[in-house]
């Protein structure tokens, strides 16, 4: 059964709230039957775990903190964080590393897809665009390849703005026509 309410829970948290806030609301909409996407980071990403959200997409740093690195994963070690990750019953686990591209890796899908070549004017958003994407994938139905043209294209076209303001969905479309998807863990 298709759950169809999806609850994205997304960026800080004002001072003063507790850490675990991510994790209950997350076991509160798991208890109503709805679905859960998390992007997060710190302590609130780790506690967040501990609930199963259906749904994450961390960043390279992020991963990289939670598994206690001091140094730079290579993305061998991204991808077993996130096959760990995964073991603990989250479905998707959607990893962006900047200029390196990014991870998809859910179950009998495991892929990467390596950064398209645009004119970046600011990262700020680029992430969100990933999330959104993730979501709207979600709502949409889409499978794993059309999930994962989305994703990047939209992180991808948001680094071409200027601020926060988002790309046009032209610009996605024409992205889209350009990932490459790299099967691995075959």
């Amino acid at each position: 059964m298709f759950c169809h309410t999806l609850f994205v829970l997304a960026g800080s948290i004002p001072a003063g709230v507790d850490r675990n806030i991510y994790a209950e609301i997350t076991r509160l909409v798991h208890k109503k039957g709805a679905k859960v996407l998390l992007d997060a980071d710190g302590e609130l990403f780790r506690n967040s775990l501990e609930a199963v959200p259906d749904i994450i997409k961390p960043n390279r740093v992020e991963l990289e903190e939670y598994a206690g690195f001091d140094y730079r994963a290579s993305q061998e070690e991204l991808l077993n964080l996130a096959r760990k990750i995964r073991q603990k019953g989250i479905g998707t686990v959607a990893v962006s590393m900047g200029k390196s591209g990014a991870m998809l890796v859910k179950d009998g899908y495991e892929v990467r897809c390596p950064a398209l070549s645009v004119k970046a004017h600011s990262t700020v958003g680029a992430g969100d665009a990933m999330v959104a994407a993730l979501a709207y994938s979600w709502d949409q139905g889409l499978d794993d390849d059309a999930l994962t043209r989305l994703c990047i294209a939209a992180s991808a076209g948001a680094v071409t703005t200027i601020g926060t303001k988002p790309p046009t969905r032209e610009l996605v479309d024409q992205l889209a026509e350009q990932v490459i998807i790299e099967r691995i863990g075959e």
